[in-house]
């Protein structure tokens, strides 16, 4: 049988504690009607989870006992989605099968070419703790104000900056570090410039394959081969 996850805002560091966020109670007594005696796991955005067991159930709160605590674990490699913003379901989407995979944060971009649809950070960050919550993940990926292409290029100080265009070498086949940026462009491609600027900034031009694919896919893709 399936177990439920939350997501807290707090340590588990105590032998007992108590649920008083609204949404999380809600989601454990309305929607799931989970009942006393009934066992959850919590984990929180430091990579700190434990099972638990709900021990009392008030209308606004749930109690709960520790009954087994992981150890605190950080990801094993930080990799950074830059993507061009899209179309909001297309970018929404974007959002959580990045944090599926494990990206560790995300970046939007502003391009030359990208339509400046917008971007709503707390409807963004909902979305990847959700994510993270089916998952099974133990952290929740950063998620960025949108920023311009060119100053994210200035500012990265990974140890390898991957930018994809047709014409690359395979990503598929290339030995990534513990500290990658990955660059994915709009539909409508990047600019000239920015494929100059692109070099100048050390990135390596890479190609997920012969053909051409939609912003969401080539930034799941990337961010699955750069995990994996």
């Amino acid at each position: 049988m399936r177990i439920h996850r939350f997501l807290i805002d707090f340590p588990l560091t105590a032998a007992d504690g108590v649920l008083n966020d609204h949404e999380i109670v809600h989601q454990m007594t309305k929607v799931l009607r989970l009942q006393k005696g009934e066992q959850v796991e919590l984990f929180n955005k430091t990579g700190e989870e434990a099972k638990v067991l709900i021990s009392e159930i008030t209308p606004n709160k749930v109690f709960f006992v520790v009954l087994e605590k992981e150890k605190n674990e950080t990801e094993a490699k930080k990799v950074i989605l830059a993507a061009a913003i899209v179309k909001r379901d297309n970018f929404e989407w974007i959002v959580q099968k990045a944090t599926e995979i494990g990206v560790t944060e995300i970046i939007p971009l502003h391009t030359q070419h990208s339509i400046k649809f917008g971007v709503q950070i707390h409807r963004l960050q909902k979305i990847s703790e959700e994510a993270a919550e089916q998952c099974g993940r133990r952290s929740v990926p950063v998620i960025r104000e949108p920023e311009e292409f060119m100053d994210v290029l200035a500012n990265s100080k990974e140890k390898n900056k991957y930018f994809f265009d047709m014409g690359g070498k395979s990503f598929g086949t290339s030995k990534k570090s513990d500290s990658i940026i990955l660059f994915v462009g709009p539909e409508g491609g990047w600019s000239e410039g920015e494929r100059e600027e692109a070099k100048k900034a050390g990135c390596e031009t890479m190609s997920l394959g012969k053909t051409v694919l939609r912003s969401e896919t080539a930034a799941t893709v990337a961010s699955y081969l750069a995990v994996n």
